[in-house]
């Protein structure tokens, strides 16, 4: 028969008065042994120190541990050895170092903390390693020696699709027999060994290498096969607006051989996009004098491309490609990356009826000459900042002005007469062909544009033939109007580096949409035969070339702006381009 109730209350109250009281004696106790001794489950590289004090534990690794450091580290490969005395790299270690990190293990904290520190330790174990330096420098040069010596440098299979589309324009360079030493593993090797006690007095390892071999026949015949998965893909990546494409040259240019992809070449480029995409956070600041805007900077979100997911992303689409996936002609991948808007607004800052980006167009210049360059940065300064009041007509002409070599300009080609020349003012088109780009983005209607006489490569790189426009003061200009509610500022940003321009209409968006339809390009014709023409000033048998080839062509395209039901804009846009040759000046 059990106890009463009460009875039983009364034991289990004397139960907890002895637990709370062998507690205050038992954990002080505790406490006061562990801040002289080290805590359970602690090793210095392979010995238990677990309980010592710090004496101990000096003497017990000075016992059990020879840190007299190797004095030499020897190479070898096919019977030739490479030694290297370790005084050389200055190394030491530093024993005392880790004694003094396992014996503050856990001593930090309240009585409380010790006390979950000890409750830890019983479930895991701590091993401190024995501390190591040397001269990284020295060891690093003595290996690049080794390799200097060894190296046969091979070269890598490569593939190359010179035609997008054409197997029959694949390449493929079997690659050349070699070898290297691989300096990376070589050195993890000789640093491992260093690292962990006991030692020898010498260290030995083999030289690691990379070898190249050559592809097979059959190995060729793989190569093709994949390439010929690979025609008429298209994969496309995305973020903030920004597109990145890779068509089949691309695709191929990433292999492998002869199987998988170049993962560095993969990174590298994953790293452009990082480059493209990410933007700082940029508050918008307005300052008008007069009526005239001064200064401009517009609101700007803070993007950040996520590099590791990117990275992911792109080696899961390569991977997918070649049979892994469903197989489709064109494939677009949203890319991730986070965002911070400003925490102004950019209609809080004006009286001038601005609220927001209502216009954007791009364009780029790559292999301009440096006079070309100079004349499009000029061109852009004096654009950049243009106010156009409701229902005012811009012109490239007025707002550029005279374009000589009094008012900064410098000679660069031209198309003039039917050839392209040297003249002042060379590169003036890429800030109109842009800015007719943009006002097709915004809507607006266009009063006066013509289009090149022949195709020019610069327009092209990064939009359909035909959407172009030329400017020859006074007799050819670019106008359009402001049919808008509100001002327009232009602003008109250059990179020289990257051979890029941006122009941008900043006002108040009445809900139009604009649309570029049905373009075509048709009779086309080849180039014209190459010319060549004497110059005295050159000396005989050089040449110079002054013109490029182009085809000839016609294009059109409909453009079409709407606000709702309403048709505001819906009109037709044709361009005929003169087949081109290109010209050699030969030195006699």
């Amino acid at each position: 028969m059990g106890l009463p109730r009460q009875a039983t209350k009364k034991k289990n109250k004397l139960q907890y008065v002895w637990i709370v009281a062998i507690a205050m004696v038992v954990l002080p106790l505790l406490y006061r042994d562990y801040r002289t001794h080290i805590l359970p489950n602690v090793f210095i590289e392979n010995v238990s120190v677990s309980g010592l004090s710090f004496e101990q534990t000096e003497r017990l690794i000075r016992e059990n541990l020879d840190f007299a450091p190797p004095t030499l580290i020897t190479l070898s490969l096919e019977g030739k050895q490479y030694i290297l005395p370790t005084s050389d790299i200055s190394l030491h270690y530093y024993p005392d170092a880790a004694v003094k990190s396992a014996f503050t293990l856990g001593k930090t904290g309240s009585l409380w903390e010790m006390i979950l520190t000890l409750r830890k330790q019983n479930s895991r174990s701590v091993v401190f390693r024995i501390p190591m330096t040397y001269d990284e420098g020295r060891l690093q040069t003595w290996i690049q020696t080794i390799a200097d010596e060894l190296d046969r440098p091979g070269k890598i299979p490569t593939a190359t699709l010179r035609a997008q589309g054409n197997l029959q324009s694949l390449v493929i360079y079997p690659g050349k027999l070699g070898r290297v030493v691989d300096k990376t593993a070589l050195k993890e090797q000789i640093v491992d060994a260093l690292s962990h006690p006991p030692f020898t007095s010498e260290i030995s390892r083999d030289i690691p290498l990379i070898v190249s071999v050559p592809l097979t026949k059959n190995e060729e015949l793989g190569v093709k096969q994949r390439v010929s998965s690979l025609l008429g893909r298209v994969v496309q990546f995305s973020a903030n607006g920004k597109v990145f494409t890779w068509n089949d040259q691309s695709l191929v240019s990433f292999l492998s051989l002869p199987h998988g992809y170049n993962q560095e070449a993969v990174k590298k480029e994953v790293g452009r996009w990082v480059e493209s995409v990410d933007q700082p956070l940029q508050e918008p600041e307005m300052h008008v004098e007069q009526g005239r805007v001064t200064s401009f900077v517009p609101p700007q979100q803070e993007i950040k491309l996520q590099l590791d997911q990117s990275l992911l992303l792109a080696k899961e689409a390569l991977h997918s490609l070649e049979g892994f996936g469903e197989k489709k002609e064109h494939t677009l991948i949203q890319l991730p990356f986070s965002s911070v808007d400003p925490k102004q607004k950019l209609e809080d800052i004006n009286i001038l009826g601005i609220r927001e980006r209502v216009g954007f167009a791009e364009s780029y210049f790559h292999h301009s000459i440096p006079q070309r360059v100079d004349n499009v940065k000029l061109t852009a300064q004096r654009m950049n900042l243009t106010l156009i009041p409701p229902g005012g007509t811009f012109s490239y002409n007025a707002i550029v002005g005279e374009v000589s070599g009094r008012t900064g300009f410098k000679p660069a080609y031209i198309i003039k007469d039917g050839r392209t020349i040297l003249g002042d003012g060379g590169g003036l088109c890429q800030g109109s062909t842009t800015m007719f780009r943009a006002a097709l983005n915004a809507g607006l209607p266009i009063i006066e544009r013509r289009g090149h006489s022949y195709r020019v490569s610069y327009y092209e790189e990064n939009a359909l033939p035909g959407i172009d426009a030329t400017v020859y003061a006074p007799s050819v200009d670019f106008k359009f109007k402001n049919d808008t509610p509100s001002n327009l500022l232009i602003t008109v940003d250059v990179d020289p580096k990257n051979y890029h321009m941006v122009i941008q209409f900043w006002g108040t968006s009445d809900g139009r949409k604009s649309e570029i339809l049905n373009h075509v390009v048709y009779d086309k014709t080849p180039p014209l035969p190459t010319r060549y023409e004497d110059d005295p000033t050159l000396p005989p048998g050089k040449m110079k070339q002054i013109d490029w080839s182009a085809p000839g062509a016609k294009t059109s395209f409909v453009y079409k702006v709407t606000r709702g039901n309403e048709v505001l804009q819906n009109r037709e846009f044709k361009t005929t381009y003169q087949p081109w040759a290109a010209v050699y000046l030969r030195g006699i």
